[in-house]
């Protein structure tokens, strides 16, 4: 197939050599104008309504193939941490069930690494009757990536402040549009996710925990297909924490 056929949904530059099989499914957000809404607002807009502006967020799902790809295929580490094929699995899932009257899908994904993704994602964009969408997103940060500088460590010298800057600029240009789009519920997985916590607290850090502090109006919740720890950890946490002060207490 001739690279210049195989760019239709997405025209970022890093998606150019993607398949033309999954584009009818597979849009880029960052490139939607909702001051001048076209066919794809429209219809992203009235699916939202659907559901009550209720949308999906995946954050980073390949982070550990991506990562260290021999160590991602060792059958021991995957049985160590049983949570990355839920998210990869669990993905796959919601592709292959979505349809326009579901919940819209937005996987958000580290710009360097979106053709890899869409490679891994095109057997199941073919089954999928609902659009798909993606935010490229800054190096190993979950933050919209709406420029074109590289900012991985191969790319030119940043300033930590504008680097700062440009991120909290490019998460508040999107808030805009999530809010122009109706989105009034979000829920959040993806990688990674730890708690940084003591037997006493939950503290949850990285990137899903991220997304989810700078998605908070949308009152994020935590979902399963989180690695490597998801909402199933934290609701019992919480119980045991709960426990806890209640026996101190009495």
């Amino acid at each position: 197939m001739e690279q210049g056929s195989q760019s239709q949904a997405i025209r970022t530059e890093e998606l150019k050599h993607k398949e033309t099989a999954p584009s009818a499914h597979l849009e880029n957000l960052l490139e939607f104008d909702v001051t001048h809404p076209d066919e794809r607002v429209l219809e992203l807009k009235e699916r939202l309504q659907k559901n009550r502006g209720a949308m999906r967020v995946i954050v980073h799902p390949y982070y550990e193939a991506n990562l260290n790809a021999e160590r991602h295929a060792n059958p021991e580490y995957q049985k160590r941490n049983p949570n990355i094929a839920i998210v990869e699995q669990g993905l796959i899932k919601m592709i292959e069930m979505a349809s326009e009257k579901s919940p819209p899908i937005v996987i958000f994904e580290d710009k360097h690494d979106l053709t890899t993704t869409t490679k891994r994602l095109c057997p199941y964009l073919e089954k999928s009757k609902g659009t798909i969408y993606v935010v490229p997103t800054h190096w190993h940060d979950p933050a919209p990536q709406y420029s074109n500088v590289d900012d991985s460590p191969d790319g030119p010298y940043q300033e930590l402040e504008t680097m700062k800057k440009e991120r909290r600029e490019h998460w508040e240009k999107f808030l805009e549009m999530l809010r122009s789009l109706g989105v009034k519920s979000i829920v959040v997985g993806g990688m990674l996710l730890e708690d940084k916590g003591d037997e006493s607290s939950i503290i949850l850090k990285q990137c899903v925990a991220d997304a989810a502090e700078h998605l908070r109006e949308f009152s994020p919740k935590i979902s399963n297909f989180s690695h490597p720890v998801n909402r199933a950890y934290i609701l019992d946490k919480k119980k045991r924490i709960d426990n806890n002060h209640l026996q101190k207490a009495a």
